[in-house]
C-alpha cells in the first residue's frame, strides 16, 4: 500500500522503483471488498469460534490454533476469514 495524492503519482512513484503496476485501487475498495467476500453465516461463525475458543482454552498458542482451524475447515470462506 502506498499513500499519494492520486493514482497517477502511486504510477510514478512504483515506475521510478522499476515496477510496472497492471491495476492501482485506492485502499478503501479493497477493504470493503474483502469485508464482504469474508462474511460468514452465522451457524458457521459460531461453529469456527466454538472451536477456536476450546483449542486456546486447552493451552494451545494462538497461532497454532488459528492454523488448526483453518486446516479442519470444510468451508473455503472460513479457511479465508482467518
Amino acid at each position: 500500500m502506498l499513500d499519494a495524492a492520486n493514482v497517477r503519482a502511486v504510477r510514478d512513484q512504483l515506475r521510478s522503483e522499476g515496477l510496472f503496476p497492471t491495476a492501482i485501487e485506492p485502499a478503501a475498495q479493497i477493504a470493503a471488498r474483502r469485508s464482504e467476500a469474508t462474511r460468514l453465516a452465522s451457524d458457521l461463525l459460531a461453529l469456527t469460534t466454538r472451536q477456536l475458543a476450546t483449542l486456546v482454552a486447552s493451552g494451545m498458542p494462538l497461532d497454532q490454533a488459528l492454523a488448526a482451524v483453518v486446516e479442519q475447515s470444510d468451508h473455503p470462506a472460513a479457511a479465508h476469514t482467518f
